[in-house]
């Protein structure tokens, strides 16, 4: 019977003396990059979060002044392209509010909310285009 000794010496001997120091400064190598990697991830993540919720101020501040300008009831008789704008807002702020319900401390119950009423507001605006669209299509003939 061998001991522990006796067994890693002679592993030792069929392995090469520097196979083992080897291993680990490979297993050390890799857990420094790991790190790194971690660490500059965790860095650069409250940098893209502020520069993320700026945009979605933004975002909302236009489109409050959108709704205000053309409410539920006239929004039919706004122009084509202040629709457009405003799908496309709408759908950049779900974006947005998707990113940062994956930040850590995130009120996920008051991000899900947001990203459901700006989901509303975009079907609603989108609606309001197609029934336009079906409205103005296929052109009368003029006779």
């Amino acid at each position: 019977m061998y001991s522990a000794a006796a067994y890693l010496a002679n592993r030792n001997d069929a392995l090469g003396d520097k196979s083992f120091p080897v291993f680990l400064a490979s297993i050390g190598i890799a857990f420094v990059i790991v790190s790194v990697k971690a660490l500059v991830r965790h860095l650069r993540r409250p940098a893209d979060t502020s520069r993320q919720t700026a945009e979605l101020h933004q975002l909302l501040r236009d489109s409050a002044a959108f709704v205000e300008r053309w409410p539920r009831e006239w929004l039919p008789y706004a122009p084509a392209n202040e629709l457009r704008t405003e799908v496309d807002r709408s759908a950049r702020a779900i974006q947005l509010w998707q990113y940062l319900r994956s930040a850590p401390n995130a009120n996920i119950g008051f991000i899900d909310s947001q990203i459901a009423i700006c989901q509303g507001r975009l079907a609603t605006v989108q609606a309001t285009m197609s029934a336009a669209a079906r409205r103005d299509y296929p052109p009368q003939s003029q006779a």
